[in-house]
């Protein structure tokens, strides 16, 4: 069986040997070489004119549209759209650009909103950004889909495509998810019971996902090795993190000569004389922030 199978694969390289030998050369193409410029729809190049047949209200009918597609000839360009504009405004035009539209001071071709503002674009369908959005400048909507699926932690969330629906005056988007494995970042107070307090925030869209589990605040000691194997089970990849402090008494310092023991002598005065559990809870929460603020930690509000 095993000999079989090496004389198929020797076979299968044999002929894709015999393929690459004996195959026509290619020739010169006739197209010119990417210029990094915006091409226009005129009688020389008439290529960027459609005609489409859409159904529309129960009816088949015709609409003409200008396409504009710009390439980009390396990583880094300049804004190629300031002086931009569409041939015939009267017709639905479409731009597909590599450009990114966030920052305009970035390298990568800024799309700034007074360039699509003027262009008289109808719909621009844009990339280089790896998160979604949208925007309108003037008459023009603009959007990106962001990436199809996640590459690491810095891209997390649902992803997915953008279907459009465009029409003269009336383009729109709706986002459609592709259902690719997500990254996602969760960061969760320990407490007393870290497997707990994990397995209480976690949410069904986390299922399979790959997650990166951050564990924080004063807490008993966490073991990981446990942690990892009791919820590794419900992802396709988990990376925990131990991010907690040790637990210690809100009142220790108290009576201290001190910044530190002043400030909680008088919050532990109020702590033993408020009325409610409330009003307790308020100020251990004061004492909590302000030992914070002292320990130079971030101090969630």
């Amino acid at each position: 069986m095993k000999n079989a199978l090496r004389i198929s694969l020797l076979l299968i390289a044999l002929l894709f040997l015999l393929a690459w030998r004996f195959a026509p050369a290619r020739q010169a193409s006739d197209e010119p070489e990417p210029s990094g410029e915006v091409r226009r729809p005129d009688a020389a190049v008439p290529d960027h004119t459609r005609t489409l047949r859409v159904l529309h209200g129960g009816a088949v009918e015709e609409m003409t549209m200008d396409e504009y597609l710009l390439g980009v000839l390396r990583a880094e360009m300049p804004a190629m759209l300031d002086s931009f504009r569409v041939a015939d405004p009267s017709r639905l035009n479409i731009l597909v650009l590599h450009g990114d539209a966030e920052n305009p001071a970035s390298p990568y071709n800024p799309v700034s909103p007074a360039a699509l503002a003027a262009s008289g674009l109808d719909y621009a369908a844009l990339g280089h950004i790896h998160r979604r959005g949208e925007r309108r400048d003037g008459g023009t909507l603009c959007a990106w889909p962001g990436c199809l699926m996640g590459r690491g932690f810095d891209e997390c969330g649902e992803k997915g495509a953008l279907l459009v629906s465009a029409e003269k005056g009336a383009c729109r988007t709706e986002f459609v998810p592709c259902g690719a494995r997500r990254y996602e970042r969760l960061s969760v107070p320990a407490g007393d019971d870290a497997l707990a307090a994990v397995r209480a925030a976690l949410t069904p869209e986390l299922e399979g996902s790959c997650c990166r589990i951050e564990l924080t605040g004063e807490a008993a000691p966490v073991d990981l090795a446990a942690l990892q194997a009791a919820l590794e089970p419900q992802f396709f990849s988990l990376d925990l993190r131990d991010r907690t402090r040790p637990k210690q008494d809100l009142w220790e310092a108290c009576g201290e000569d001190t910044l530190r023991g002043h400030f909680l002598d008088g919050l532990h005065a109020q702590f033993e004389a408020a009325e409610t559990d409330e009003r307790r809870q308020v100020v251990a929460r004061a004492a909590r922030l302000g030992l914070a603020l002292m320990d130079g930690r971030e101090v969630p509000l």
